[in-house]
């Protein structure tokens, strides 16, 4: 399969899936004053605020997503076959990080100038853990000022790579967002105030075709399909 191609589709996955955990979100792209070049691509930001709530669906959020409580929680996600990196200008000085990650915070718009310029070097030396778990969790940083507590989480999606116990680094998988959507999209007794039947063309050119497919599977009793089923019957 193309790499380009892959990836692609695997930003998709992670974008419905931070929605179905309740997530307003977008890619980004950091300017560059270097005609011709951009700052970086942010693959994902998403936005959750505290009172968010989808009781109707009768299923929790993504349990080891670790969605902090009582805050306005803040994911840059990083999407990744099988590296548990960040890349470079978001983690190295020499590489725009402090550009990069200024124009980030500027564009949530959820802090001032002077809050910004506190946040950059912290988001910096976040970013270059690389996923490394602190306090059983992601690494990340919690931010409080008029709007409330605030929650910035650099969190990596390295979809290849299997999870350990003894990994010493926090990340979300491939087979952990299939499973999810499953859950979400296919159940196997009919909820009382969520119908999982309607014209699947409503969730847009970006989503409808994942979640034909998977509840097109669980109609036939196929079962979840794993990564390389997903890749070549939908890229």
């Amino acid at each position: 399969m193309d790499i380009k191609v892959r990836s692609q589709f695997q930003e998709r996955l992670v974008c419905l899936f931070l929605r179905l955990n309740g997530y307003l979100q977008t890619g980004y792209i950091p300017h560059s004053n270097e005609w011709g070049n951009s700052g970086t691509d942010i693959d994902r930001i998403g936005i959750r605020f505290p009172h968010h709530s989808q009781d109707e669906r009768e299923i929790k959020n993504f349990k080891n997503l670790d969605i902090p409580k009582n805050s306005i929680d803040i994911i840059i996600a990083e999407v990744k076959n099988n590296s548990l990196q960040f890349n470079d200008p978001i983690t190295k000085v020499e590489k725009r990080a402090a550009e990069n990650w200024k124009q980030i915070l500027n564009w949530i718009g959820l802090f001032e100038k002077d809050e910004v310029k506190l946040l950059i070097p912290i988001m910096i030396d976040i970013a270059n853990k690389n996923g490394q778990i602190e306090d059983c969790t992601f690494s990340q940083y919690t931010h409080e000022n008029k709007y409330g507590k605030i929650t910035i989480r650099p969190i990596l999606f390295s979809f290849e790579t299997k999870k350990t116990e003894t990994s010493t680094k926090k990340w979300v998988n491939g087979e952990e967002i299939l499973l999810f959507m499953w859950q979400c999209f296919c159940p196997d007794i009919r909820r009382d105030y969520c119908s999982t039947q309607y014209p699947f063309t409503l969730w847009g050119n970006e989503f409808s075709d994942i979640v034909e497919y998977l509840k097109d599977r669980h109609k036939k009793g196929i079962g979840i399909p794993n990564l390389n089923e997903i890749y070549n019957d939908l890229t």
